[in-house]
């Protein structure tokens, strides 16, 4: 067996003593490093060597951002955020000669705020000046997904969940309390909307994006049903977080994210008669 150590560095300088937390090890220098330790057997392949070189990358950076949560919450500072793969890259691999196991490994960081490709200056310029002579408000929903972008690439990955999810409902519910009212317009008996609305707790989120939207648009968020599996764990994850108290990495804000953007979609791509 050998013995190797996955090893970055952290673009904060903590106040904490070197030594062991958790399952990773800090030194301090001129800036914080992270040990993870680690053993191999003796004489891998290259791709044995580079299937574990990625997951104890992925472990040293789930393991960091434990410690930094921590950390934020102890010394009260909002300015330390957990980290994506590409804000703790390289990840080095080190034997106790410090001699490569494996090449670094780099994760290059995504196109921050792509922005809208296809609009020209002509068009914003028209589409402001027009918003701005009616006094209207942007969509809150698209608002509210842009803060889970920001979320999410600061590393603050729990909020980057919540506030996709704050977009979903926001945009569903809007929507869908629009098109039951255009439904139950002559309908007299003010509990039957409030009973199909949910106001009464009897009926759930999932139901009123299935079979309610089917019945009302014809349409049915479950009708692709990996992008809808996909909302089925995101939501559990947002459970999570807000009733547990539970962690998210980055690819729980990658999903969440994922699924705004596309029940956002859904929703605006609505014929006209159904919105």
């Amino acid at each position: 067996m050998k013995n190797i150590n996955a090893l970055a560095t952290l673009p904060y300088l903590l106040r904490v003593s070197d030594g062991k937390y958790g399952d990773i090890e800090v030194k301090k220098g001129q800036a914080t490093h992270v040990f993870l330790p680690f053993k191999v057997q003796a004489n891998q392949d290259l791709d044995e060597r580079q299937k574990i070189a990625l997951r104890k990358a992925n472990q040293l950076l789930t393991s960091t951002n434990n410690l930094l949560r921590w950390y934020r919450y102890l010394t009260k500072d909002p300015s330390i955020v957990e980290l994506t793969r590409s804000q703790l890259s390289p990840f080095r691999f080190l034997d106790v000669q410090q001699k490569p196991y494996h090449d670094d490994l780099n994760f290059e960081s995504e196109s921050l705020f792509p922005g809208h490709p296809s609009i020209s200056t002509t068009k914003l310029s028209q589409e402001l000046r027009k918003n701005l002579k009616a006094n209207k408000e942007p969509p809150l929903a698209d608002l509210i997904y842009l803060d889970a972008q920001v979320a999410k690439t600061e590393g603050r990955f729990r909020e980057a969940v919540l506030f996709s999810w704050s977009a979903i409902d926001t945009i569903f519910n809007a929507t869908y309390d629009t098109l039951l009212a255009q439904a139950l317009e002559p309908e007299g008996y003010a509990k039957s909307k409030d009973h199909l609305q949910g106001k009464s707790g009897e009926m759930p989120l999932r139901i009123k994006m299935t079979g309610m939207m089917r019945l009302l648009t014809q349409k049915s968020l479950s009708s692709d049903q990996k992008k809808w599996s996909l909302l089925g764990r995101s939501y559990d994850k947002r459970n999570d977080i807000i009733h547990r108290a539970g962690s998210a990495s980055e690819h729980d804000a990658q999903t969440a994210l994922d699924t705004a953007k596309w029940v956002l979609d859904f929703m605006r791509d609505l014929p006209n008669n159904f919105r």
